[in-house]
């Protein structure tokens, strides 16, 4: 089984959440793109740090930005031609390391989320469904919103969310807002608001910003000065008292990637999240550089007999 039991009454479980904002390219052009060194960890790499935490990932949440096929609106049960290009791409390349299927997937304009499981999971998730939000200015073409999944794993509730936002420095009310906006609306089927779930991961291009020349911003990163580049970081300083996002955690940044990001939170304090591995792809196909945020949380297993009669029950 892909996770790990730690005691009697708890699993492990190991999450990637991924997000590329793919800068207008079809799905066609995304798959020829070398997706492998994202989403499986770079195999020339000797950060062994990095190489540990891509190992028996069982949750995959791969989101997109900006992929430029034709569709219309929100699709969340018929999936378009090149969504499904993509999809089994990315299925593809996880199966060179274990056997995973997509649980779910949905599409609002040029945004995609993909959440793949591994397949001894599936018979512990439950309560799947997606949504999606636009928040684009009613007098341009929509393009800012988010896709969103939720389901429970065993007794965990997840919801998982891919957010591109209002972009351009000097707007960061807007972007404040947007994030507002898709966490008061997003829903499901099962009258459960965004932040109701035990874990919601926020990932996406927020395009937040750094509030400083880019130059001076390259050479505090040659010198990995990442406490000083964090100081004028729009989003950390959204956290502070009254901040639109004081209740979501980010892993340590090493990385110079202010747009994109990946952020979780907690329902209660006493739940568990620990980061394993955050970081950037070196794919030069864009001018933004994938991330990828590896973290580990423990869920409460359900009681194998009670799942054994229930599929009994299903199949009589």
């Amino acid at each position: 089984m892909a996770a790990n039991q730690q005691s009697k009454t708890t699993l492990q479980i190991r999450i990637a959440a991924c997000s590329y904002n793919v800068k207008n390219k079809s799905s066609t052009d995304v798959v020829s793109m070398p997706l492998e060194n994202w989403l499986l960890g770079d195999k020339e790499t000797i950060d062994s740090k990095k190489k540990e935490a891509y190992k028996d990932v069982d949750i995959y949440a791969v989101g997109f930005q900006e992929v430029d096929d034709p569709t219309i609106g929100s699709i969340i049960d018929d999936k378009s031609l090149g969504h499904m290009v993509l999809q089994n791409s990315i299925q593809k390349i996880l199966t060179k390391v274990g056997i995973y299927k997509c649980l779910i997937s949905v599409e609002l304009q040029k945004k995609r989320l993909y959440i793949f499981i591994k397949e001894c999971l599936f018979k512990y998730v439950a309560n799947v469904s997606a949504d999606a939000i636009d928040v684009s200015p009613r007098t341009t073409p929509s393009s800012k919103g988010a896709v969103f999944v939720r389901f429970l794993l065993h007794s965990t509730s997840f919801a998982f969310a891919c957010s591109h936002q209002t972009a351009f420095e000097n707007r960061l009310l807007e972007r404040n807002k947007n994030i507002i906006e898709i966490a008061k609306n997003l829903s499901s089927p099962y009258a459960i608001d965004l932040h109701s779930h035990d874990y919601v991961i926020w990932l996406g291009d927020l395009n937040y910003r750094l509030e400083m020349p880019k130059e001076i911003a390259e050479k505090l990163a040659v010198h990995t000065n990442w406490p000083e580049l964090l100081k004028y970081d729009q989003l950390e300083r959204s956290r502070e008292p009254d901040g639109i996002s004081q209740d979501y955690q980010e892993a340590n940044i090493t990385f110079l990637s202010q747009e994109q990001r990946v952020l979780v939170r907690k329902r209660k304090k006493n739940l568990t999240y620990n980061s394993i591995y955050y970081g950037s792809a070196k794919l030069r196909t864009s001018d933004h550089r994938p991330v990828i945020l590896i973290f580990d949380i423990d869920v409460l297993p359900l009681d194998e007999s009670k799942i054994q009669v229930a599929a009994v029950a299903t199949n009589s």
